[in-house]
Order: C-alpha cells, then sequence, then structure tokens
C-alpha cells in the first residue's frame, strides 16, 4: 500500500508537470493572438484614418473637376475634359501631402459631359502596408473609392433690364441729398420738365449741386453688376444685355447685344426723360409695350436658345401726366391717354392720377417664359418743405407704400426675386444679389 501510495504521488507529480508545460504553451500562444490583434487594430484604425482623408480629397477632386469643366465647357472650349481632369488630379494630390505613407497615389479622373451637364468621377485605389498585420501574412490593407460630381455650364441668358426714368426717380437719394436739392433748385426733386405751370427744368441745377438721385442709385447699382457678368469667366460669352427705361411708355436704350460693356455704357448715359410724351409714370403700358418686342425664351442650352430674365427698377407708383407739344420748350400738360386707373388713387388739377402699379400686367411676361425680378427702389418721401406738406407724398406714404412691395412680390416670377430697397448701399446689394442668382450654378456630390 505504501508503495502504491508512493507511485500513484509520483504520477501524479509527472502529470502536475505536464499540466504547467501545456498552460505555458497556451499562454504563449494567447499572447501572440492577442498582440496579432492588438496590431490589427491599430493597422485598421490608421487604415480608417487614411480612408476617410482619401474620401474627402476625392470628393474634393470631383467637385474641382467638374466645376473647371464646366467653366470651359461653356466658354466653348474642346479641351474642357482635359483640364477638368488636370484640375482634379491637382487637387486630390494637393490634397494628400501630409500623407507621407499613403505614397501619393494618383487618382483617375473622367469627365463626361451631354446638353450642359458635365460629371466628373474620381478613382482611386492604394496599398497601405501594414506595420503588425504582416506577421498573420497581411502585409497590406488595400483602400479604393470612387467620388462623382455633377454641375451644368452656366446657360445662354438674354437679361431686359428696364430702369424707371420717370421723374419721381429724381428724388434726392438720401436726407442730405435732398437738402443739397432744396438749396439748389427750391424743391428736393430734380423735375426734368419745363411746362405751362410753372415748373422749371431744375435737372441742371440739380447735377451743379452735385446731389444723388434716386436714378443715380439705381443706375450705379446695374453698372455693378454688369461689372460683375463681364468679369466673370464663367459668364464670358453666356449673357445678352438690353436696356429700356420707362415713363409714360417703353424706350430701347440698347438693342439686345452681348457687348457688355456697350450696355455699361448705355446704362451710364441714362438720365431723367425729357422727351414728348413723358413727364408721368404708366408701367402698365410699358410693360405691355416690353412683352410686344421680347423675342421668345428658351433653355439656355444653346445660344440660340437663351433662357430669358426681365429685371424691373421702379419705385412702383404711376400717374397719368404727360408732358406734350413742345413749343419753344415749354410744354403743355395732359392726361395720358393709355393710363388705365384703379383703385387705391389720387386725383389733382384734373389731369394727375396717382397710383401703384397693377402686377397682374406681369402676368403675360411670364406666362411667356420670362423670369422676372423686381427692384423696388422704395418711394424716398421728402421730408423738407415746401414738398414735405404736398398731399400728393401724404397720398403715397400713407395708401401706397404699404402695397408697391406686395405688388413688386406679385409681379416677380417668385418672391426671392423681388427685393425692397431703399438706401443706396441696400440698392446696390439688391441688384447684385439678383445679378447673381442669374450666375448661380449647380454643383453638387452625386455620390
Amino acid at each position: 500500500m505504501r508503495l502504491k501510495n508512493v507511485y500513484s504521488q509520483l504520477a501524479g507529480a509527472r502529470f502536475c508537470r505536464r499540466t504547467d508545460g501545456s498552460i505555458a504553451i497556451f499562454f504563449a500562444l494567447i499572447i501572440v493572438v492577442i498582440a496579432a490583434a492588438t496590431g490589427a487594430a491599430v493597422d485598421l484604425g490608421r487604415a480608417a484614418l487614411v480612408r476617410s482623408k482619401l474620401t474627402a480629397a476625392a470628393d474634393a477632386a470631383a467637385l474641382a473637376a467638374a466645376q473647371r469643366g464646366a467653366q470651359d465647357l461653356g466658354a466653348g472650349l474642346s479641351s474642357w475634359s482635359a483640364t477638368g481632369t488636370t484640375a482634379g488630379t491637382a487637387y486630390f494630390v494637393n490634397q494628400l501631402k501630409t500623407l507621407a505613407f499613403v505614397g501619393q497615389p494618383t487618382p483617375a479622373v473622367t469627365m463626361t459631359g451631354s446638353g450642359g451637364q458635365v460629371t466628373a468621377t474620381v478613382d482611386y485605389s492604394v496599398q497601405l502596408p501594414t506595420a503588425f498585420m504582416g506577421v498573420i501574412s497581411v502585409p497590406s490593407i488595400t483602400i479604393s473609392g470612387t467620388a462623382k460630381a455633377v454641375t451644368n455650364s452656366l446657360p445662354f441668358t438674354d437679361v431686359h433690364v428696364v430702369i424707371d426714368a420717370s421723374t419721381s426717380m429724381g428724388i434726392g437719394a438720401t436726407a442730405a441729398d435732398q437738402s443739397r436739392l432744396m438749396n439748389a433748385t427750391g424743391c428736393t426733386l430734380a423735375c426734368h420738365t419745363t411746362d405751362v405751370q410753372g415748373n422749371k427744368d431744375s435737372l441742371a441745377a440739380a447735377r451743379a449741386s452735385g446731389a444723388v438721385l434716386r436714378i443715380d442709385v439705381a443706375k450705379s447699382a446695374v453698372v455693378a453688376a454688369l461689372n460683375q457678368i463681364n468679369s466673370s469667366p464663367l459668364a464670358s460669352g453666356k449673357f445678352r444685355i438690353a436696356v429700356y427705361t420707362l415713363s409714360n411708355n417703353l424706350n430701347k436704350v440698347y438693342a439686345l447685344s452681348s457687348d457688355i460693356t456697350g450696355a455699361i455704357n448705355a446704362v451710364n448715359a441714362i438720365d431723367l426723360l425729357n422727351t414728348p410724351n413723358t413727364g408721368g409714370t404708366n408701367m402698365t403700358y410699358s410693360l405691355n409695350g416690353l412683352k410686344n418686342v421680347l423675342p421668345a425664351p428658351g433653355t439656355g442650352i444653346a445660344g440660340s436658345q437663351p433662357r430669358g430674365f426681365v429685371m424691373l427698377l421702379t419705385d412702383g407708383v404711376q400717374n397719368s401726366v404727360q408732358e406734350t407739344n413742345p413749343v419753344n420748350n415749354i410744354f403743355t400738360q395732359a392726361r395720358d391717354p393709355n393710363f388705365v386707373d384703379m383703385s387705391p388713387q389720387m386725383t389733382s388739377w384734373g389731369i394727375e392720377s396717382i397710383q401703384a402699379f397693377d402686377p397682374s400686367v406681369c402676368t403675360p411676361i411670364k406666362a411667356m417664359g420670362y423670369s422676372i425680378m423686381t427692384m423696388n427702389v422704395t418711394y424716398l418721401i421728402p421730408t423738407l418743405l415746401p414738398d414735405g406738406a404736398d398731399a400728393r407724398f401724404s397720398f403715397i406714404q400713407n395708401s401706397l407704400l404699404g402695397n408697391i412691395n406686395a405688388n413688386m412680390q406679385a409681379c416677380a416670377t417668385t418672391t426671392d426675386m423681388a427685393l425692397p430697397a431703399s438706401t443706396p448701399a441696400d440698392i446696390g446689394t439688391a441688384v447684385s444679389t439678383l445679378f447673381g442668382k442669374m450666375l448661380n450654378v449647380s454643383l453638387h456630390l452625386a455620390q
């Protein structure tokens, strides 16, 4: 029994020693697996970071390629695909300069164009060496992806600019300008009329005083916007401009042309009207006249099918006075035979009716396919005497101004195409905003 017990103890001791060795090997294997998993996590984490940067770079490269390709396609350049590819490739590479371990991969940029729409596709693939996964026979991780951006080249566009040049646009642009006018002419309005009522043509004196009139502000805003178009590579060769003034009727001052500089010169030359059958403001008759001379608009996909815009700059107030039959530079005042009465209205002198314009006159123009933009050059009511006591100005302020902005919005194609402004700075910003909508080109990632 004793020997058996000793044998059993010895046998047990040998068994325990074998167990100790197996556990050591087991734990060694576990340590290797844990180390490999930890290394793999490090490699995969680095791969995720690189993938994120590659994705961002590819997205940006696709946008850059599509934008450059659309710009050159819009300019009529046959090299638009090549320049888009070059722009996209350069953008991708420049975005990855901080990822030295990536090895500066070169993407495959593909450009396609159809109907003025440009699509840029950026494909990339890189082998990222592993730091730890090599021990399990994974020497590198493949990271690949695709980004796609779509944009449209700027459509061909005709813009018909209509500027109110009636006498109400001769009010001083600011209170300081009205004060200058008062000192120079005895009123706050630079009236370009000489009529049997005894009114003098005060425009020359107003100009000599240095006062800025509302028509000057409107002109400056349009000129600034046209300069914006003239200097934009995206808009090169895509715009034609026509310029009109309105008073009792429509007056074309610049025929539809792609010569933007010529349009700028024409706008700069505009002043308050002083010709027979003017002196009042008849927007209904003027806009009906515009409808009759507008060419049919198109989709903008080709120069022969330009899309059409009308931009109307006015204070929105009409009156029925018409000055006609000049004799020795003296005009006879009469009632405009084309004036259509509407309510609310104020009548003075027996021939002058004052009212807001009817926005329904814009509907036939929009029905033709034109987009109408309106700039409400808010009527600046004079406060200095004697003009400040004129009942006509009180009527405009109390009965018309509240409706005019709504009328402008109703005339415009959409409410965001109708902007009011009163100060010179606001007018400039509003006109620039409206023209900017015509330069807006869709650019977005497709995937």
